[in-house]
């Protein structure tokens, strides 16, 4: 799936677009996930290679269910983050979402809110979905309350269910269905999707 896109846009979200990753962007993911601030708010706790992220790379490029975009900011054109399109299952129409901001200077500014919204734009436009989820650990506010912004509400709690800082820290279920993210949409962009 990651070939077909060749980007993610509205004019009316200013902030990023959203466009296949790339080779050539993997040492910048590299160097974020192996950043301890940032490592601090998702659910890994390695310390990859450049080659574990090549090895990475290579096999989502062979996988059906899953496409991973670059973040970028649409004034300068820089790679600030990754969100992705996980466990795509068109049967049941539904998937999974993560996402990373890495640039750290651009946490809390949006850039996250506006990259959700044509994620979701896409999955459930595009793709046909009708039900989207993503993971969250208590110890990120800022992600839930994003997620939240853009429609997600709170489904349950596994809890205990990350090893983070020397402590199990429990993870909220989010999911967003189709019909509760058309009036979102409407509020940033002002145009109406087909119920």
């Amino acid at each position: 799936m990651n070939k077909i896109i060749i980007s993610l846009a509205h004019p009316k979200l200013t902030k990023v677009y959203l466009r296949p990753l790339e080779r050539s962007d993997l040492a910048r993911c590299q160097k974020w996930v192996n950043d301890p601030d940032v490592r601090n708010f998702i659910g890994n706790n390695f310390l990859p290679s450049f080659a574990f992220e090549e090895k990475w790379y290579d096999d989502l490029l062979e996988r059906k269910d899953n496409i991973i975009l670059a973040i970028v900011t649409k004034d300068e054109h820089i790679h600030i983050g990754n969100m992705g399109l996980d466990g795509i299952d068109l049967i049941n129409r539904r998937g999974g979402t993560g996402a990373v901001i890495g640039e750290k200077e651009y946490w809390g500014k949006g850039y996250g809110t506006e990259a959700k919204l044509l994620l979701l734009k896409h999955a459930f436009d595009s793709l046909g979905l009708l039900k989207v989820c993503s993971d969250v650990l208590a110890t990120n506010p800022r992600s839930k309350a994003y997620l939240e912004k853009t429609g997600y509400k709170e489904e349950g709690c596994k809890r205990k269910h990350f090893f983070k800082n020397g402590k199990m820290v429990d993870s909220y279920i989010m999911a967003i269905f189709r019909e509760d993210f058309i009036p979102v949409w409407k509020k940033y962009t002002g145009e109406d999707i087909t119920p």
